[in-house]
């Protein structure tokens, strides 16, 4: 009985990751309380996805890029052992990404393929209460890895 975790997601495959945030950022405020989470945590699923989408961003099974929807507290630091730190700051209140960068260069797509933050990474964002126009220009590639059309 678990979510399908990769839904709110296909709104970046729409030109809607703002629409994408909205809806991580309400299903996490709604469903995850201090008296538990929604289903079975499966082999640790829910919570995971909790840690992924509290980060502001999530794997898409299958391909080398996560999803961006902007973190939910202001400081993250993984410490990955083979890879550096992966530190991810927030700026600004709401649910919606105005801006992001990457180690200080501005990021214009609402997704990042796995090397983009490989070795130690700053992924800062920008956040606003008013959905904007950001990581609309560029859509994430499709399932064989070439770029999806736009319709």
């Amino acid at each position: 009985n678990e979510p399908g975790f990769l839904a709110p997601t296909l709104f970046h495959y729409a030109d809607r990751p703002d629409l994408s945030s909205k809806w991580i950022h309400r299903f996490v405020a709604d469903r995850y309380t201090m008296k538990g989470y929604p289903g079975d945590d499966d082999s640790g699923a829910m919570s995971s996805y909790y840690v992924w989408v509290s980060m502001g961003i999530f794997p898409n099974a299958g391909q080398d890029i996560y999803f961006l929807s902007g973190p939910l507290y202001d400081r993250i630091i993984v410490h990955r052992p083979e890879d550096g730190l992966l530190t991810i700051t927030r700026t600004g209140k709401g649910e919606y990404i105005a801006a992001a960068t990457i180690n200080g260069k501005p990021l214009d797509k609402a997704w990042v393929h796995e090397r983009e933050i490989s070795g130690d990474t700053l992924l800062a964002f920008t956040m606003s209460v008013e959905p904007t126009d950001w990581g609309k220009k560029i859509l994430p590639p499709s399932d064989d890895g070439r770029a999806t059309p736009r319709l």
